[in-house]
């Protein structure tokens, strides 16, 4: 049995959900880190609003602490780093929908 087929059948298990939603939870594995028991599935333009709003919202909070010297570097490399995270999961949820 494939890796990926493992993660699908244990995902499915643990989560109770079935392999579509469990497939989508997993397409973008490398993006994450919290478990895919525990993420969201976005997908249509719903789902591209959402991401693209919190990408926007990650960017000014990145932004905001660049100028902030109540914010340590630690704080601003997280927030640049999930910020770009985001970037790149947007892009791939509009692709797949065929909004590139």
């Amino acid at each position: 049995m494939s890796d990926e087929r493992e993660k699908i059948e244990h995902l499915c298990e643990v989560a109770g959900i079935g392999e579509e939603e469990a497939r989508a939870r997993l397409a973008d594995d490398d993006l994450f880190v919290t478990p895919a028991e525990y993420r969201y599935v976005f997908e249509g333009e719903d789902g591209i609003r959402q991401v693209r709003e919190a990408e926007e919202y990650l960017r000014g909070m990145a932004g905001g602490a660049d100028n902030s010297g109540a914010v340590n570097e630690a704080l601003k490399q997280f927030l640049v780093d999930v910020a770009e995270r985001a970037g790149e999961f947007l892009r791939r949820i509009q692709e797949r929908a065929g909004e590139t």
